[in-house]
């Protein structure tokens, strides 16, 4: 009898391991690590409710992280956590994702600063796409933020923003509002690079069942 150990994705025997190109040794211990990861998000629950809440310009009571982790979305480098949006809010959306990198597949620990600079260049991506070919349907990021402190969220979502654009319209005629321009130092300071974004247009949608740990 062959026994065999546990992947993410699948199990694999000594023989099957020993064939491998990959690097067996390290993959046997992304099991164990997104439980850890997982365990230490479920910790951070209200943290994130509070994130999206900001970010959305919501109450943070009508803001829920979806409690059964078959619903968490796992991908190869990123985690994405549906959080719900109670109806009593008024807004058009009623599910967003918020999305972390997952720090033992980017390899944060060997190389600090890997998830920052892998969540700006898809942030980039996300805006240009947005900005130059708006009929792409893509998720829409609302907001992003870095384990730094510091946050960029779409100003149109603050409670400021419509006393501000009627002040500089009327300063300067010719002023565009333009999105993700609204800097701050986040006041729900995550020790994890996340980005967030809400779920593609009906018409466009990947079908990736979640995984269980």
């Amino acid at each position: 009898m062959s026994y065999s150990l546990p992947l993410l994705r699948r199990s694999i025997t000594l023989k099957e391991a020993l064939d491998d190109d990959d690097d067996i040794l390290q993959e046997l211990s992304y099991p164990d690590k997104r439980l850890e990861f997982y365990y230490y998000l479920l910790q951070h629950r209200k943290q994130i409710e509070d994130i999206v809440s900001f970010h959305l310009g919501v109450p943070n009571e009508v803001c829920k992280v979806a409690a059964e982790l078959k619903e968490w979305v796992h991908g190869s480098f990123n985690v994405c956590i549906p959080v719900y949006i109670d109806n009593s809010a008024g807004f058009s959306v009623k599910k967003v994702f918020i999305r972390f990198p997952l720090p033992y597949k980017v390899g944060e620990s060997q190389y600090p600063g890997n998830a920052e600079e892998k969540l700006r260049c898809e942030v980039a991506t996300y805006i240009w796409i947005q900005n130059h070919c708006p009929d792409v349907p893509i998720p829409c990021l609302r907001g992003f933020g870095f384990s730094s402190g510091w946050s960029v969220c779409d100003w149109s979502c603050t409670l400021l923003f419509p006393l501000l654009e009627r002040m500089l319209t009327r300063l300067h005629p010719v002023y565009s509002p333009r999105k993700y321009t609204y800097l701050c130092p986040d006041r729900m300071v995550f020790p994890m690079d996340s980005i967030m974004v809400i779920r593609p247009p009906d018409s466009f949608s990947i079908h990736r069942p979640p995984i269980a740990p």
